[in-house]
């Protein structure tokens, strides 16, 4: 996974000049319209407490989150659907896999 930005600052700090002098620059993430930006090399984690898998809810009548659904053609649309808009913009390779979309 990658951590795209034109400002070298993280979430507590300024990013390390050790880990920007790694990082790429370019332009690649198409709606930055060219402007060069860094592209640090980063790791990603599941959120502590996240569940298994990719849970999908029914908010209307479970809106604390509850109860996932068990659909798995439910799930096979969304998984299609995220594919198709991660492609129609330009997402980069490594979130298709970060997301286990191949």
């Amino acid at each position: 996974m990658y951590h795209c930005t034109a400002m070298p600052r993280g979430f507590s700090d300024f990013i390390p000049r050790d880990r920007l002098a790694e990082a790429d620059t370019g332009a690649f993430i198409p709606q930055t319209y060219g402007i060069p930006h860094w592209r640090i090399l980063s790791r990603s984690g599941r959120h502590h407490g996240a569940p298994e898998g990719h849970p999908l809810y029914d908010l209307g009548t479970d809106p604390g989150e509850t109860s996932p659904l068990e659909d798995e053609a439910l799930q096979r649309k969304y998984e299609t659907k995220l594919r198709d808009l991660l492609t129609r913009y330009g997402a980069p390779d490594c979130h298709f896999s970060w997301l286990g979309l191949g």
